[in-house]
């Protein structure tokens, strides 16, 4: 209490050390710089398994061109075919899939591959038949059940 009002104004408050922060690391990997493709990227047998693998389920160009780390126009200029040619062969794959079961007696799998390839349509009570018009899946399905039931 011997301290006077000029002693007070004078006196260093206690600081507390700041700790010391790391760089914040990026969420994604940098994109590619803009601009004309790379010519020093070299594709491999691997790389360009990889790029159809991607394409085959879906991943967009962008996504593929930034896990290969280059610009979308490279990814262009060097896998145009596996970009062009994966996806009708994952379509395919499942089309398949789909048509296996359906021989297999799945019955959803049988009514969604009649609709679809076979231009199957529900008849519903209030619609008048129309002549050459679909074919009532409910029968067909009724019948194929009872089939599958009765062995």
């Amino acid at each position: 209490m011997d301290e006077t009002d000029a002693e007070k104004k004078t006196a260093k408050k206690p600081t507390t050390a700041k700790k010391p922060t790391a760089p914040k690391k990026p969420r994604h990997r940098p994109r590619a710089v803009v601009g004309k493709p790379s010519p020093t990227h070299k594709p491999t047998p691997e790389l360009r398994t990889k790029v159809s693998n991607w394409a085959e389920v879906g991943t967009s160009h962008d996504v593929i061109a930034l896990e290969l780390g280059i610009h979308k126009e490279t990814l262009y200029k060097y896998y145009r075919q596996e970009l062009d040619d994966a996806p009708q062969r994952g379509v395919a794959k499942v089309a398949n899939a789909l048509y296996e079961k359906a021989i297999k007696g799945d019955t959803v799998s049988m009514i969604f591959y009649l609709k679809t390839r076979g231009k199957w349509r529900e008849k519903h009570d209030d619609e008048k038949p129309v002549k050459g018009e679909g074919v009532d899946v409910r029968e067909i399905v009724y019948e194929l059940l009872r089939r599958k039931l009765l062995g």
